[in-house]
């Protein structure tokens, strides 16, 4: 199975270049952990008009629609609170657009979760939320 490419033509500013490339990074050990437990690429930095979805993984039928977030301080709140309801409900919309474009995947089970990474030690701390958020 070959991922689903993705448009990275983005341009970006200096101080988003430094967030992009840490997101790059937080979203590598996201696949790679989730690669770990048995999952498959299905699509990374998939985008639609309403947003983006970092990952889309497979495993048999289930699909998963993964936000990964990155926290080098918990000044500003936890990862995991970062993805907010209207961060949720991009989210869900683009999980949509995803399965009007890519109907082989429309008979798996769907699950939204968040991935996320506490690098606030120096070495990442990766929690797994399954089920973080539903579609309703």
């Amino acid at each position: 199975m070959t991922p689903v490419k993705t448009n990275n033509n983005a341009t970006i500013g200096k101080k988003s270049a430094v967030s992009k490339t840490q997101g790059d990074q937080a979203e590598a050990w996201a696949l790679d952990y989730l690669q770990q437990n048995g999952w498959q690429l299905v699509a990374a930095n998939f985008r639609s008009a309403f947003g983006e979805i970092d990952l889309i993984v497979k495993q048999q039928k289930l699909l998963l629609f993964v936000e990964v977030k990155q926290r080098v301080s918990a000044r500003f709140g936890t990862a995991q609170a970062m993805v907010t309801a209207q961060k949720q409900q991009k989210i869900i919309l683009t999980s949509q657009y995803f399965l009007q474009q890519h109907s082989q995947y429309q008979q798996y089970h769907l699950r939204y979760d968040v991935i996320a990474i506490d690098t606030q030690s120096g070495t990442p701390q990766i929690t797994w939320l399954p089920n973080a958020f539903y579609a309703y």
